[in-house]
């Protein structure tokens, strides 16, 4: 794609994702996370002039393939990308959504220097009937000189969550043995810390060492203190319930990561009450931890 050689018509993409927008808000009661941090997304990619069969393909997969009704489908487009909301005109006979959000909402990064995106996303109609949600967006890539492929992205679990009216996307890659927390705002908050450790473990991270990706992980997994306490879950209930998430979502994996996940839990708990300055989070993390004793 940086060279501009997106073979036509184009390949097909899956691809397994993480964002980790919820990583800073965890220990925040008031917080519930629509998302969850991992899912999969599934699309395409193909060269710019193509980006009108792209697009009519895309909301073909949604009204012949998954047979949605296009009263339940909405299309969330800028007036400011005045090619691609013609696109949307002449190819989607539903409704569209203009400038109902910030300019940022229309743009989007890929993580490589110089390359931007232009975008619009598509939503489906929530199960109750109130509101759209969306399940994934068709973005324009570009650098200052030219346009360089079209990419559709759709998110498996936001989808499967419309289709089938689930509580949360997080009920496609459920930890069962949380079920029975009553929270449900600390149960999403606790899942979605076990599945964000053990995918980026699989990723070759590791709680500890300075870098920033590090950092992220360490994050989640000293969370885990926090829920841990919350639900007044010991270590070997702990690495139970890890290990039977792991087992159940990635069967081929070679090096398990339920035992280094609940020694770091450890391992940040004693040193957490051998500190004697401590952050705000900290100081939640070890009242919570002392109410469990």
């Amino acid at each position: 794609m940086t060279e501009g050689n997106v073979p036509s018509p184009g390949l097909f993409m899956r691809q397994d994702c993480l964002r980790t927008r919820n990583a800073d808000s965890l220990l925040d009661d008031e917080y519930f996370p629509a998302y969850g941090s991992y899912f999969t997304s599934i699309g395409a990619i193909a060269p710019p002039e193509r980006i009108s069969e792209v697009c009519g393909e895309a909301f073909n997969f949604f009204e012949k393939k998954l047979k949605i009704l296009n009263e339940n489908i909405l299309v969330r487009a800028s007036s400011a990308d005045s090619d691609l909301l013609g696109i949307c005109k002449e190819q989607f006979k539903g409704a569209l959504e203009i400038d109902s959000k910030k300019p940022e909402y229309y743009r989007h990064k890929i993580g490589v220097e110089g390359i931007r995106g232009r975008n619009f996303n598509i939503a489906l109609r929530n199960p109750d009937g109130q509101g759209f949600s969306d399940v994934g967006n068709i973005i324009l890539l570009e650098n200052c000189e030219k346009q360089l492929g079209v990419e559709t992205a759709f998110g498996t679990t936001t989808i499967l969550k419309q289709l089938y009216g689930l509580d949360h996307v997080q009920d496609c890659t459920p930890v069962i043995d949380l079920a029975s927390v009553e929270d449900e705002s600390l149960r999403r908050k606790f899942e979605d810390s076990i599945i964000a450790s053990v995918v980026l473990y699989r990723e070759g991270l590791r709680p500890f060492g300075q870098n920033n990706r590090n950092r992220i992980l360490k994050q989640y997994v000293r969370s885990l203190s926090y829920f841990r306490a919350r639900t007044k879950i010991d270590f070997e209930r702990l690495l139970q319930i890890i290990s039977n998430f792991e087992k159940k979502e990635f069967p081929d994996s070679e090096e398990p990561s339920a035992e280094i996940i609940v020694e770091f839990v450890k391992a940040y708990e004693n040193e957490l009450f051998s500190k004697k300055r401590l952050t705000n989070d900290e100081k939640k993390i070890k009242e919570s931890l002392e109410l469990l004793k």
